[in-house]
């Protein structure tokens, strides 16, 4: 809702970058992506870039709205490194009130935890027709550079809902859950449909 704000565009746009320090892309490259395709799609999907290395996830709506901000590290396989994952608008809320700047924007994850939205449906338009659905972000990046398609990932097993879900309405989406959430989100689907 309006009322609650969002997280500001201007921090993401600003950490899409230093991707020669990103431990994903790194990995990524490594194993043989070519870079700038990678470059391509972590722009796209407005993923950043940490200053120790870690990978940023920003969920930002097909409105271009920010719903929340996940983090984490990779190791040289991309797999992500135990204990590196969080949720960087709660940090980010603590820096900026510690240097004196408004925080209205966090106010909604305080108040009234919201829906986080999808990471990759800024990459929705009018012509899109088919979604992929994966839990991960990282595999709806590693899907788009090497399948295409749009792709957008759900960042939890509980995050396939319908309020998280409401960008896609009017999209045929195929779904592809992990091997653990196969039946679980079966059942979902059927309900969101």
């Amino acid at each position: 809702p309006k009322e609650f704000g969002y997280i500001p565009l201007d921090i993401v746009k600003k950490s899409a970058r230093a991707y020669e320090i990103n431990s994903l892309f790194i990995a990524l490259k490594s194993m043989g992506c070519d870079p700038d395709s990678l470059i391509y799609f972590f722009r796209s999907f407005e993923i950043g870039t940490t200053a120790d290395g870690r990978t940023i996830f920003p969920m930002i709506d097909a409105n271009g709205k920010v719903r929340a901000i996940q983090t984490k590290k990779f190791d040289h396989r991309a797999k992500t490194i135990h204990g590196t994952t969080s949720f960087a608008h709660h940090e980010l809320a603590r820096k900026m009130e510690s240097r004196g700047e408004s925080v209205d924007w966090y106010r909604r994850y305080t108040d009234n935890t919201p829906p986080f939205g999808l990471f990759g449906a800024n990459r929705i338009n009018g012509s899109t027709l088919t979604i992929h659905l994966v839990e991960a972000p990282k595999t709806a990046l590693i899907a788009s550079v090497k399948m295409g398609g749009t792709w957008c990932a759900t960042i939890s097993k509980s995050g396939f809902s319908a309020t998280n879900c409401a960008d896609l309405k009017g999209k045929q989406v195929l779904v592809y859950p992990d091997v653990d959430a196969v039946d679980e989100w079966k059942g979902k689907a059927d309900q969101i449909a």
